[in-house]
């Protein structure tokens, strides 16, 4: 059995295990399974995910449609060479017959990467992937704090910024439960800070907005710190709030 969660799925997903011939990632968060497929595929094919000769995009309807249309895709080989996958999307009970004849096949098929959505216990396709010795089950669930600061911290060392407590607490109140939005907020923030620049909570708030908008106090402060450029937005965010001219 090939189960795997929380830490083991997040290492498999960026170490993909060779002896796996498919992975079925699953799961209430939508933006995690497709997070983690981007990841795969861009791994095993050098970032090339836009290359119709290594990556092969499905859905159940395409597989239903022609039976044999995904045999063909998990045995071709790719015509530029290196690794090819095929990505299977939508995916339910009603393509597991497929999926067994290739993972039972005495040949090794490409890589395939099956997404699907919060299967129960049950699931015919869950329990082939967790019975598969050749293929891996990864369920992908709502990230939580320690998850999600680490997703944050990373980010940030990954575009050299440096960063205190306080921005890194910021920044995670303001997130959310999804794997994609998530990435997109704190992908916002990076760019508004820059490379190799060091990021502040109030650059935080002004990158992705907040709770309650900027308050006269956060205006006041900025303006008297000199923050010319942060002063400017945070008065503009006060004033769409409805914040007289008067009053600040």
């Amino acid at each position: 059995m090939v189960k795997l969660s929380g830490q083991q799925g997040e290492r498999w997903v960026h170490q993909p295990n060779p002896d796996h011939w498919a992975v079925l990632l699953y799961g209430p968060n939508r933006g995690l399974v497709r997070d983690r497929a981007k990841t795969i595929s861009s791994l095993l094919t050098d970032g090339h995910l836009d290359d119709p000769f290594l990556v092969a995009n499905l859905d159940e309807t395409a597989v239903k449609a022609d039976p044999g249309v995904l045999a063909t895709e998990a045995f071709s080989q790719a015509l530029t060479g290196g690794a090819k996958i095929v990505r299977v999307s939508g995916a339910t009970d009603k393509i597991v017959s497929e999926l067994d004849d290739i993972l039972k096949s005495n040949s090794k098929s490409n890589m395939l990467i099956v997404e699907s959505t919060d299967l129960p216990p049950r699931s015919k396709l869950r329990s082939l992937f967790e019975k598969s010795t050749n293929a891996a089950s990864i369920g992908c669930y709502d990230d939580d704090s320690t998850n999600l600061r680490a997703l944050v911290i990373d980010k940030f060392r990954t575009e050299k910024i440096s960063f205190d407590n306080e921005a890194v607490d910021a920044l995670l109140i303001r997130l959310g439960k999804d794997r994609l939005l998530n990435l997109s907020e704190i992908e916002k923030v990076c760019l508004f800070v820059g490379s190799g620049e060091t990021v502040s909570e109030n650059q935080v708030r002004l990158a992705i907005g907040g709770s309650g908008g900027e308050s006269i106090d956060d205006i006041v402060y900025l303006i008297f710190d000199g923050q010319k450029v942060f002063a400017d937005q945070a008065l503009a965010e006060g004033l769409i709030e409805g914040y007289a001219p008067v009053q600040i």
